[in-house]
């Protein structure tokens, strides 16, 4: 075999894109001379790059373009009598914006935006050059020829570019580029900042002390042309913020400090709430907001009203007081007074009836003396009782004759229950009877309810169905018979005319003749079944009952069943069987005959010819039994011999 060095390129090298990759090769060989061994390179992705001879020293080189990506490089060299060698190599087609060009440490990929600037790349230093130095897409910033905060000034000339787009022109003498208020020409403002660039903070600004009282505006002055307003100054009725707290004459007998809408002075000047829609004067507490001129007098101990006068009796909470002579605790009515204390001899309760009597009033209980010992409802109420007149003598009284007594008297009675005391014999004891009186003072006559007391009414039950026979576990008893009922309590069912004594059964899923059986046997509209004792859904055509739906094994329509012991044995069949249904026949299709599978006689033709004829040997054997099945012939010595075995006759 022929031997193969690849010099290039090495395992560690790699292509670039669009441009050609250099290959060399050394070859030798001990039979043949080195210029006529054939050296190939191939790659995987590009097919063959090179197919060439190499130079008397055994030399092969050759430059070819590869597709960007990975390549396997397959190098093969080929002697005369096609003895072969192959060396395989990985290798690597880059794009062009992987390599680093200019040796900075960063490839375009990589972020370099100027590949042939070795000065030029991410995290670069700015310069203000009008280049991007560092590669973040803005140019010299964070250089003094940069408007960095965006206010249209950088630090020195010349301006290069602004942060803000909005900056037609540019000027330099920014001396804070990280704040876009200053600026020269920028307004003083009072944060101890030269916003304008002159080297002087705050000029102009409020916080100077004009009127050096010690306090400037930025330290609460709210008026800084007066020494006497500053914070912390004595409020006077001046109408001035005297102490720049923002609420002016507060303290002062001008002003209503509580705000109830009245101060001290006759002549308001403000007030601490805004809901006054007047300011009044005259206030007597301008420390409480429910003491002023204005407020309604109470109990409490102080001139609520600002009158002068304490807890008199036109107060809203003074009290009326009754005059209590008797002194039960109980004052008389019809004398009075008003007064926010209580007066001697006087009580807030004015509903004694006699209050010259200390053992009247309305603590007391009645007692039959004649005298309304409780002032309520009269005399002797509660004590004495009501009793009914009882003519008759039965013991129940006439409710519309009461009798008010201490003391039962003769002929009344407690109860008042008789609704005739003509009649000893009508009252709430006796029994109803059908004789058109109330004989049981219940206020009907002739019982409609269901009352005990009925013993001569006859009951009568419903007949929701108008079918004329009653319901039995709905009836009430009365002298004559109500709507909708009947004497009689034989329906079964009262919700349907269709059941009652009677009718006909019918396949409707209710007992229509009241037999305790629905759907029985031979009911009007069934369905004749037969029965299927084998369950192969053909039934006993000879044993059938005419039901309204199928019950246990009459669940079939079809009685075409020829043996109802067996379900292999059924119309359609069209399986063999070797052994009889269960009563020696062989009718399995109920087609009325036993049918044989295997029929014919078998044999074989003379010699040399040698044919056979599949079938039996010797005649047909019957159902389930077994014969001779010729299954081939074959010839021996000039003669034809028959092939048999033994087979079962099947039948269906």
């Amino acid at each position: 075999d022929p031997t193969l060095t690849i010099r290039h390129p090495q395992p560690d090298e790699y292509g670039v894109e669009n441009e050609p990759t250099y290959f060399e090769v050394v070859v030798s060989d001990s039979q043949d001379e080195l210029n006529a061994l054939l050296v190939v390179i191939e790659s995987d992705v590009d097919g063959e790059l090179c197919a060439d001879y190499p130079d008397d020293s055994g030399l092969f080189v050759c430059d070819a373009s590869l597709t960007l990506g990975e390549h396997s490089l397959l190098f093969t060299v080929v002697d005369s009598t096609d003895n072969m060698v192959s060396e395989a190599l990985q290798y690597s087609v880059v794009p062009l914006t992987e390599i680093d060009n200019d040796g900075d440490g960063y490839s375009e990929s990589e972020g370099d935006c100027d590949d042939t600037d070795s000065s030029v790349f991410p995290t670069g230093t700015e310069y203000p050059n009008e280049i991007d130095d560092d590669c973040d897409g803005t140019i010299d910033e964070e250089t003094a020829s940069y408007d960095d905060d965006g206010d249209c000034f950088c630090e020195t000339e010349p301006c290069i570019g602004s942060a803000e787009v909005m900056c037609i022109e540019l000027q330099s003498g920014d001396c804070d580029d990280t704040r876009p208020s200053t600026y020269p020409y920028a307004p003083e403002v009072c944060d101890s900042i030269d916003n304008n660039c002159n080297g002087v903070a705050d000029e102009g600004t409020s916080c100077v002390d004009d009127d050096l009282d010690g306090f400037s505006e930025i330290d609460g002055d709210c008026d800084d042309n007066n020494p006497l307003t500053y914070p912390g100054a004595y409020e006077v009725a001046d109408g001035q913020d005297n102490d720049c707290d923002n609420v002016i004459d507060e303290g002062t007998d001008n002003y209503d400090d509580d705000g109830d809408c009245y101060c001290e002075a006759s002549t308001c000047l403000g007030s601490i709430t805004t809901n006054c829609s007047n300011l009044s004067g005259d206030d007597c507490d301008d420390g409480d907001s429910d003491i002023n001129p204005g407020v309604v007098e109470i109990c409490d101990g102080t001139d609520n009203n600002c009158d002068g006068s304490t807890d008199e009796d036109t107060a809203i909470d003074a009290q009326v007081w009754y005059e209590d002579t008797d002194g039960d605790s109980f004052g008389n009515g019809n004398v009075a007074e008003i007064d926010c204390y209580q007066p001697n001899g006087y009580v807030l309760n004015g509903t004694d009836c006699d209050d010259t009597a200390f053992t009247v009033n309305p603590s007391r209980s009645e007692i039959c003396n004649g005298i309304d010992d409780n002032c309520v409802d009269g005399i002797d109420e509660g004590v004495n009782q009501t009793f009914y007149a009882d003519y008759d003598g039965d013991g129940y009284g006439d409710s519309s004759n009461p009798i008010y007594a201490c003391s039962q008297p003769s002929n009344a009675v407690y109860n008042d229950g008789d609704c005739d005391d003509s009649s000893s014999s009508i009252n709430p004891a006796q029994i109803e009877v059908c004789d058109g009186i109330d004989n049981d003072c219940d206020s009907d006559v002739d019982d409609s309810d269901n009352s005990l007391n009925l013993n001569s009414a006859p009951y009568w039950y419903s007949d929701g169905d108008n079918d004329g026979f009653g319901n039995p576990t709905v009836s009430l008893r009365q002298c004559s018979q109500p709507g909708g009922y009947v004497s009689n309590d034989d329906d079964c069912n009262d919700s349907t005319s269709a059941a009652q004594p009677g009718a006909t059964e019918t396949c409707d899923g209710i007992d229509n003749d009241c037999d305790n059986s629905i759907d029985e046997t031979n009911a009007s509209g069934c369905t004749t079944y037969s029965y299927d004792g084998d369950g192969d859904g053909y039934g006993n055509g000879s044993n059938t009952q005419c039901l309204c739906a199928p019950s246990g094994n009459y669940d079939v329509t079809n009685a075409s069943d020829c043996y109802d012991s067996n379900g292999d044995a059924r119309p359609g069949q069209s399986t063999w069987f070797s052994n009889h249904r269960g009563d020696g026949n062989f009718d399995y299709d109920c087609d009325n005959s036993a049918t044989k599978r295997y029929n014919g006689g078998g044999g074989c033709g003379g010699w040399p010819g040698c044919s056979t004829n599949n079938g039996w040997n010797g005649g047909n054997p019957s159902c389930g039994n077994n014969g001779q099945w010729v299954t081939g012939c074959s010839t021996d010595w000039f003669s034809c011999d028959k092939n048999t075995q033994n087979r079962t006759q099947e039948c269906r």
